[in-house]
Formats: C-alpha cells, structure tokens, sequence
C-alpha cells in the first residue's frame, strides 16, 4: 500500500500558506475599515456637538473640545488611533458639516 501521509502534509501546508498570505490580510483591511468607520461616525457626532456647543458660547475652542470627546469615545471602545488619524476624521467632519 501506498503511504499518502506526506501528500496530505503537503497539500495541508499548501492550505495554511495560502489562507495566512491571501485571506488574513484582506480580513485585517475588513477589520481596519470598520474602525475607521467607527472614527468617522464618532468625529461627526463630536464636532456636531462642539458646533452646537460653540454657537452657543459654551465652549471657546471647538476643535479641542471634538478631540477631547472622541479620544474619551476611542478609549471607552477600545479603540487606538493616532492624533494624525483622529485630526484628519475631525477635519472630515467638518467638511461634511460645511455640506449642510
């Protein structure tokens, strides 16, 4: 009889090295999207408040007041992003703001 064990070794390993190299990635980008959407979603309501906030005279700095509330959201989730990310959602936000 035929061992086939090391075919099957092989053809094994071949599955894990295609699954680690095509698939793994492309579900980390899928993971990644959803967090910054998440960002997104977070900073619009933020800077909706400090709008509000800052018409009203409650507030000085607007900006501050944003990044303030959406770095104590990104923390209560779990959520880590950098300044650069957190002040370019801000940024978005307000431009999606000016839209209205």
């Amino acid at each position: 009889m035929i061992d086939i064990t090391g075919i099957i070794v092989c053809i094994i390993t071949l599955l894990f090295a295609c699954f680690s190299t095509l698939l793994l990635p492309y579900l980390k980008l899928m993971l990644d999207d959803k967090k910054l959407q998440q960002l997104f979603y977070i900073a619009r309501i933020a800077v909706d408040a400090a709008e509000q906030l800052g018409i009203s005279k409650q507030i000085q700095d607007k900006f501050e007041y944003a990044k303030t509330q959406i770095e104590a959201i990104l923390k209560e989730k779990g959520l880590k992003f950098d300044a650069f990310a957190i002040r370019l959602a801000i940024e978005a936000a307000v431009k999606n703001l000016d839209k209205k």
